[in-house]
């Protein structure tokens, strides 16, 4: 018999684990076969990257687009009168230089998705180049 007992108190016993019915067994059973878990060898299908590239707010890291011929035109395009050497955010923030762009891009990741930037007033990316813009952010290697 299984004994459960009080995390603040180890001593104090709390219950004794309840006997499972077997057909919540066989539906448990059944649960792990359609997630794709049989015999303890999950399969590859059903991996927990790709069930987590399908999840909604989940980045599918396999498409990152490339910084220098995507996401750079994007940057100059919509960043770049503020987040340039001569822009107002000043050099530490000059995103048209990739290492400092990378070294921001949670940031960066964070303030497109939140619309908070680029301000109100200037031009605003497209929804398909916010989302190409967030998604470099968050997968590009450092």
């Amino acid at each position: 018999m299984l004994v459960v007992l009080d995390m603040y108190e180890p001593t104090r016993e709390v219950s004794a684990a309840p006997k499972v019915p077997r057909a919540a067994l066989a539906g448990a059973f059944a649960v792990g076969i359609a997630s794709g878990c049989v015999a303890g060898r999950p399969d590859p299908q059903f991996s927990p990257s790709r069930r987590a590239a399908s999840q909604p707010g989940t980045p599918d890291c396999a498409r990152v687009p490339d910084y220098e011929t995507v996401v750079a035109p994007l940057v100059t395009t919509y960043c770049a009168s503020c987040h340039s050497p001569a822009g107002i955010a000043g050099p530490d923030y000059d995103w048209t230089n990739r290492r400092t762009f990378t070294s921001e891009r949670t940031a960066v990741a964070g303030r497109l998705t939140s619309r908070t930037m680029p301000p109100e007033g200037q031009p605003m990316p497209q929804a398909s180049e916010r989302a190409t813009l967030v998604l470099w952010a968050q997968c590009a290697p450092p």
